[in-house]
């Protein structure tokens, strides 16, 4: 019994050694509190400002939509600054970063930035734990700055989600040309179905036997000094492709 007892305590320390450090904001399940503060524009160029805020707000409708994520309410997250002093896009290191997340109650904090480079964009963020001052996930995304930014963030939202929870991240697709690929395949079976019908049909090869006796009545019914002269045409016409 106490070789057995000690077997399962060794396997169990060897287990949660081997768990990542989600395990600090995940235990006995508890909601996760996250705060988000806005996110760095290091491209220099103020035209892109609005990103700052743009991005974090899209990363927090993502996650809030899970019943396991609490969010820190942004004017909570504000008054918390302003008492540190700090704005909004001003934690860049973990150790203020840890600082406010302790003065608004988060269980974890939020930070990020992003860089555009002639039409396409970096987005980085870094999840950090505020008990252990550990970074839980580092994630960046990368595209173009179009119409292609909603469906980064997205993915950015999803691979976070994704190490705190455990989840898969599932690959993303081009639909285009896998829709593509799928109609072209769907239309040559189609095809294929409809030509090998009609070929196995009574009227084809009733068809056929047609011809056949029309053809062997001339050639029988000539003379040698008369050979048969009259052509047989026959039209059958296929099905469309």
């Amino acid at each position: 019994m106490k070789k057995f007892v000690v077997g399962l305590l060794v396997f169990g320390m060897g287990y949660f050694s081997v768990m990542p450090a989600v395990l600090a904001v995940t235990q006995q399940g508890r909601r996760i509190v996250i705060a988000v503060v806005d996110f760095k524009n290091n491209s220099g160029n103020p035209q892109l400002d609005n990103f700052e805020q743009a991005i974090p707000e899209a990363l927090i409708t993502n996650l809030a939509r899970n019943e396991r994520i609490e969010i820190v309410e942004r004017t909570q997250l504000q008054n918390a600054l302003s008492e540190l002093q700090l704005s909004m896009s001003g934690i860049v290191d973990a150790r203020t970063a840890v600082e406010v997340g302790r003065a608004v109650g988060a269980t974890a904090i939020l930070v990020g930035s992003f860089l555009q480079i002639e039409g396409r964009i970096q987005i980085n963020a870094r999840l950090i734990d505020v008990r252990t001052s550990r970074v839980l996930k580092a994630a960046g995304v990368r595209g173009r700055s179009g119409a292609e930014i909603f469906e980064l963030m997205d993915r950015l939202a999803a691979s976070i989600e994704a190490r705190l929870f455990g989840k898969s991240v599932p690959q993303t697709q081009n639909r285009t040309s896998a829709n593509g690929a799928s109609r072209q395949r769907s239309n040559a079976n189609a095809a294929e179905k409809s030509g090998g019908s009609f070929l196995s049909s009574p009227i084809f090869w009733g068809a056929m036997a047609l011809g056949a006796g029309a053809g062997a009545f001339l050639v029988l019914g000539a003379t040698e000094d008369e050979p048969a002269k009259t052509a047989v045409t026959i039209t059958i016409s296929l099905p469309d492709r």
